[in-house]
Formats: C-alpha cells, sequence, structure tokens
C-alpha cells in the first residue's frame, strides 16, 4: 500500500514539473514591437541566420514540444519582453507529430531569446510581429548543438545612388 502512495505521489509530482518549468521559463510579460536592435546578453544582435536546417526532433518521441526544426534562413526581431527577444522565423519553422504517422509542416514561429542568460532559448509558435497575439512558446530549452546553428547576422548596409552632377 505505501508502494502506491509514493507511486502516486512521485507521478503526481511529475505532471506538476512541466507547469512549474514553464512558469520560470517565460512568464506571460507584456510584449511590444522592437525597434532598433536589441540586446542580447550585452551584445546588439541584429539578426540571427542559419545556414542550413536544424532538425532537434526528440528521439524519445516523449516531447510535447511540436517545433522540431527551423529550416534554414533569417531570423528577425520582431518583439520582446522584460526578459527577452522573439526572433521571427522568416521561412518559418518546423511542427511535427510526435506519434505516427510523422508528418511535419512548416507553420508561422521562431526562437525566444534571453536577455541577460546566455544560451536561454525556447522555440515559439504564432506570430512574433503581432504584439497582441498570444505566443506558444516550448517547454524545453534549445539546446546548445541547435543554437550554435544560429549565427549572428548584420543587416547589409543600404547602397548610396551615386547620382551623376548635372552641369547648368
Amino acid at each position: 500500500m505505501r508502494l502506491f502512495q509514493y507511486g502516486a505521489a512521485a507521478l503526481i509530482a511529475a505532471l506538476a514539473m512541466p507547469l512549474v518549468q514553464a512558469q520560470e521559463r517565460v512568464p506571460a510579460l507584456k510584449r511590444q514591437p522592437i525597434h532598433g536592435a536589441p540586446t542580447i546578453c550585452g551584445r546588439k544582435i541584429e539578426q540571427f541566420v542559419v545556414l542550413q536546417p536544424v532538425d532537434f526532433t526528440p528521439t524519445d518521441h516523449f516531447s510535447t514540444d511540436p517545433v522540431h526544426a527551423f529550416p534554414k534562413g533569417i531570423f528577425l526581431p520582431v518583439s520582446d519582453d522584460a526578459d527577452g527577444v522573439f526572433y521571427h522565423a522568416a521561412n518559418g519553422v518546423i511542427v511535427g507529430r510526435p506519434n505516427p504517422p510523422y508528418e511535419h509542416e512548416l507553420q508561422t514561429g521562431g526562437v525566444y531569446f534571453s536577455k541577460t542568460k546566455p544560451g536561454l532559448a525556447y522555440a515559439y509558435l504564432g506570430d512574433g510581429r503581432k504584439p497582441s497575439e498570444k505566443l506558444s512558446v516550448g517547454y524545453e530549452r534549445l539546446r546548445k548543438e541547435v543554437l550554435q546553428k544560429f549565427l549572428v547576422a548584420q543587416a547589409a548596409p543600404s547602397k548610396k545612388t551615386n547620382t551623376p552632377k548635372t552641369r547648368q
């Protein structure tokens, strides 16, 4: 009987843990649009670029995170809250189902980067460009090997057009 009680208590604790982690991860703070390059861990980052697709599909199929990969492309800062910045994936994010049939599709989303904690980032679903839209932020932080694929990029400087001077 005691074994059952301990097992039930452990099960309840295990089920409650993702809820606690979700609250610690990304609190529901008010988002506002980004103007200019945001600062991430003391460094201004205009955009990220991913040069090749990044697949982080969980191998155990027990993950509840719907985002499983990022296609190659640019991630632009679109909104932020007190704790982090939402970088919108211009080419979308790849969403998959953890159970058969393992189908994948592109959806609107991106990556949420902490402003102060290096290496703390989560995939999200939804349109981060719209501050009033509720976003679905993943439960599991992105692994180090995934974040290493994100290269810091600067926007290309605008080219000044040289107009010939006319003689009068």
